[in-house]
C-alpha cells in the first residue's frame, strides 16, 4: 500500500504489480483530482469516470464511492471502504468460477485520519454489453430471432442459478449490472458493482425472490413466455427445489408489481 501525503490529506494506493507502470500517472491523477475528467456514469451512490492514461495500456474506469446517507458518515469510522469491500467480495467471486471487473487498484482518501471517500480502478472489458440491452435493443437481434432469444435467456437463467446456488446474492441486480460477452452463440457473464454482494452457506428464500424480482422489474425486457423460460432454467441450475413453487413465484411478482407501482410504471 503507497501512501500519499498531501497536508490534513492522505491518499493511500494500492495497485496490482502487473501494472506498475501506471503508477505516476495513477498518483498524479488521484492527486489532481477527477472534476477535469468526464463521468461515464453517475448514481446516487457512486460516479464513474473512464480514463485512458496511456495509449499503450487499455482505458480504465474509476469509481468513486460516494457517502449515502448520514450513516456512511458513521460506519466510515468501524467498517471497511465500500471500495475494499468490493475489492475483496471480487476475490471470493473468482475463486468460486465467476468472472467479474478486473481491479488493478484501490485507493482511499483519508482527512485527518477519517475515511472520506474511496475508490475502485479497473479495466475496461472489452466487447461485452449489457444484458438488458441485449435483450431489448434491436440492434441485437433478439427481439426478431426467437430461437437465438430461447437460447439467451436459458443461458442467463442458468447463469444466476449457478450464482445462487454457490451461495451469492447480489445487492444491486439490475440487468445493467450483468454484462455479456456473446462469442460464437456462447454467453460469457461478467457481475459487476459487487460491493453488496454477500455469500451464504444457505441463501435464504428472500434473497432468491430479491434478485429475481430485481432482474425482471425493467417494463418491456421480459414476456410472460421470457420469465418462465427464465424460471425454469434458473430452477434447473440451481438445484432448487421447493414445495410451494407456485407462491414463491407469486411473492417475485408480488414484489416486482410493488416496485413497478413505486415508480409510477403500472
Amino acid at each position: 500500500m503507497q501512501r500519499i501525503s498531501s497536508g490534513v490529506d492522505t491518499i493511500f494506493l494500492r495497485l496490482d504489480p502487473d501494472y506498475a507502470t501506471l503508477n505516476e500517472q495513477l498518483v498524479a491523477l488521484l492527486e489532481e483530482g477527477l472534476d477535469a475528467h468526464p463521468e461515464f456514469r453517475r448514481s446516487r451512490h457512486a460516479v464513474v469516470h473512464r480514463i485512458q492514461p496511456d495509449a499503450f495500456v487499455d482505458r480504465l474506469f474509476i469509481k468513486q464511492f460516494l457517502l449515502r446517507d448520514k450513516w456512511d458518515y458513521v460506519k466510515r469510522f468501524y467498517r471497511e471502504s465500500r471500495a475494499r469491500r468490493a475489492l475483496i467480495t471480487n476475490g471470493v467471486i473468482d475463486r468460486h468460477g465467476f468472472r467479474t471487473e478486473p481491479v488493478i487498484a484501490l485507493a482511499e482518501y483519508r482527512r485527518f485520519g477519517v475515511l472520506e471517500k474511496s475508490m475502485l480502478i479497473t479495466r475496461e472489458i472489452e466487447q461485452v454489453h449489457e444484458v438488458r440491452s441485449v435483450l431489448r435493443d434491436p440492434e441485437y437481434g433478439l427481439r426478431a430471432d426467437i430461437p437465438r432469444r430461447r437460447r439467451f435467456i436459458k443461458a442467463l437463467g442458468q447463469e444466476i442459478g449457478a450464482w445462487h446456488k454457490a451461495g451469492f446474492h447480489h445487492g444491486d441486480l439490475r440487468l445493467s449490472n450483468l454484462l455479456v460477452r456473446l462469442e460464437n452463440g456462447n454467453c460469457a457473464f461478467y457481475w459487476m458493482d459487487n460491493e453488496r454482494t454477500r455469500r451464504y452457506v444457505a441463501l435464504p428464500l428472500r434473497h432468491r425472490s430479491h434478485n429475481l424480482m430485481q432482474i425482471i422489474m425493467d417494463p418491456g425486457v421480459f414476456s410472460r413466455t421470457d420469465a418462465m423460460r427464465l424460471w425454469r432454467s434458473y430452477k434447473e441450475a440451481a438445484g432448487f427445489h421447493i414445495e410451494h413453487e407456485k407462491a414463491f413465484l407469486r411473492k417475485v411478482i408480488r414484489h416486482t408489481q410493488k416496485r413497478w407501482r413505486a415508480r409510477n410504471w403500472l
